[in-house]
């Protein structure tokens, strides 16, 4: 483990300076020991360090409040389902907006917060840890996450479902946390975005994308894919609290949307098309869409 005194931080002036020994906790999907061991070592490290205080180790400090060293959690088991944020969301029918985040918290933690450690002989063991991890949650600083392939923000609902369910819990707690996306697939140039910063990025460079858009839409298969993109940035705006689209990009968005009207040629082309049409007008009648422009509101209904 790195002695205290030589944890720094580059700042963005250059400067170096020492760091304090952050607590870091997971959710996640693995049934690795090797893995699990590995994360648990470095929690038995850091609470059991000499050269440090409650005033520089937030694992100490934090144990010293709530001692418990639950830190990895995830499903009840090795089971692949999600967190409920992708089955809840999508169907509106089920849900009111002015309780949607605190139900989805609610979901959430009925569905992640197992702890995951392993006994004497490395076997997994799964206990539900509710409490344990609100306090976590509720004191959260940062979410992170890496991208390592071409799969990304809208790509799936596994990212709004997993990261998006921690971020709207976290912040139902009272956390107000940071967020990054770690763009690690040219090792050469990491890039950093908020989770703000890589929605519009994801929306601009697929769903208004030009190039993108119109090779996607030349099959059937594509009208489907497209719409689910519109289904995950849907998703993806709703998981967290207080964050609403732009006028101008919602405005890009319908426009978009709507100047693909005329190549609607099958019944997946048209269900597709009214599917992500509908996610802009609940986006609308909502207030989750800033300033729409009206005459595009007209045009849509």
């Amino acid at each position: 483990m790195i002695p205290i005194n030589e944890l720094t931080v580059t700042l963005s002036n250059g400067k170096v300076v020492n760091r304090p020994r952050v607590d870091v906790f997971a959710s996640m999907v693995t049934s690795n020991v090797d893995w699990i061991k590995l994360m648990l070592t470095a929690v038995d490290l850091a609470l059991n360090s000499t050269d440090d205080t409650v005033a520089n180790n937030f694992l100490k400090k934090h144990y010293a409040e709530n001692p418990m060293k639950d830190r990895l959690f995830g499903l009840p088991g090795a089971v692949l389902e999600g967190t409920g944020m992708s089955n809840t969301i999508p169907n509106t029918a089920n849900w009111n907006l002015t309780t949607l985040n605190e139900d989805l918290a609610r979901i959430y933690l009925g569905r992640v917060s197992y702890s995951w450690t392993l006994d004497d002989h490395d076997n997994i063991v799964i206990t539900q840890q509710t409490e344990n991890f609100k306090y976590l949650l509720g004191k959260t600083d940062l979410i992170t996450q890496n991208f390592d392939s071409s799969w990304r923000l809208l790509d799936s609902d596994d990212y709004y479902d997993w990261f998006g369910g921690l971020l709207n819990a976290a912040k139902i707690l009272g956390a107000n946390p940071d967020t990054a996306f770690v763009d690690i697939r040219n090792k050469n140039n990491y890039i950093i975005r908020t989770y703000e910063e890589e929605f519009e990025l994801e929306i601009r460079t697929n769903l208004l994308n030009p190039k993108f858009v119109d090779a996607l839409l030349s099959t059937q298969a594509g009208w489907i894919q497209w719409n689910s993109k519109f289904q995950n940035a849907f998703g993806s705006l709703y998981v967290n609290p207080g964050m609403t689209l732009g006028s101008q990009l919602g405005n890009e968005m319908v426009s978009t949307l709507l100047k693909y009207s005329g190549k609607i040629d099958s019944l997946a082309s048209a269900t597709s098309f009214q599917s992500a049409g509908a996610f802009m007008f609940y986006m609308y009648y909502q207030g989750k869409w800033e300033n729409p422009d009206p005459k595009l509101v007209q045009v849509g209904r």
